[in-house]
């Protein structure tokens, strides 16, 4: 499946990933190995049905052809609200999906729990994926566990972390935008990704000080009480203006 058939598909399976992340998986998959990235592995914590399982399978099947190891005990359980849901297991439709689009043979599924699976994980990772349950402890946990595997400009992603759940959110602030050792920090739609390793030039640490500024603010933001059209305007229609990256670009060009 190509990109757009791939999106089109994602859209019919239930689950919390928009179009645009759908976009920017695929994208960020398709370049592990261009540049300055080497061929390497892909993780994702937290799988559901499968929507971004879909999105990375198909972008490394279009780039590098990196495996994807899909972390996740399939057991229903899902964040909801400040604590978690339940539904029916999962991995037989997770199955059915990745065989749907043609995917099933790059994707290894870790039907276990992130800290069980890091347990025995020795591989470098170029692109890692945190979807897991989104409580700071589970979130804290994920990324303590996986981020030391993360190879020198490979990428790490938090889904609903730019004005979502508290867990993930944290995670940024604390572990990303106080830190040195991130770079070339972006956004597109709930998923804040950063690269490691320093910033080598004057330009990528101006970048790192207006995105990092722009991101706090829109964190700091979401907490007042303001009136919700009124911050949602704010934060989405005037604050993300300034955190134009590669993928958002890319996705307003092909949508104008």
């Amino acid at each position: 499946m190509k990109r757009k058939e791939v999106l089109a598909y994602i859209s019919t399976i239930d689950g919390w990933l928009s179009s645009h992340e759908g976009f920017f998986l695929y994208e960020a998959a398709r370049s592990i190995n261009s540049g300055k990235t080497k061929k390497g592995n892909i993780v994702e914590i937290g799988s559901w049905l499968g929507k971004s399982t879909i999105c990375l399978a198909s972008g490394s099947k279009e780039g590098s052809k990196s495996n994807v190891f899909a972390i996740d005990p399939h057991k229903g359980e899902f964040t909801k609200g400040n604590g978690i849901g339940k539904k029916a297991p999962t991995f037989k439709a997770f199955q059915q999906n990745l065989k749907k689009t043609g995917v099933a043979s790059l994707v290894k599924p870790l039907v276990t729990t992130s800290k069980k699976a890091a347990t025995s994980w020795k591989g470098s990772i170029q692109l890692l994926f945190i979807d897991g349950l989104h409580d700071y402890k589970n979130s804290k946990l994920d990324y303590s566990l996986w981020s030391p595997f993360v190879a020198e400009n490979g990428m790490i992603a938090f889904h609903d972390a730019f004005c979502g759940h508290i867990g993930p959110e944290k995670i940024i602030r604390d572990e990303i935008l106080s830190s040195d050792n991130w770079h070339d920090i972006g956004v597109v739609g709930s998923i804040i990704y950063a690269k490691k390793g320093t910033a080598k030039t004057l330009l990528q640490r101006l970048d790192i000080l207006r995105t990092k500024f722009f991101i706090s603010l829109a964190l700091s933001l979401n907490k007042k009480e303001i009136f919700a059209p009124i911050k949602f305007f704010l934060i989405h229609r005037v604050i993300k203006t300034f955190l134009l990256n590669t993928y958002t670009m890319q996705l307003k060009l092909e949508n104008e």
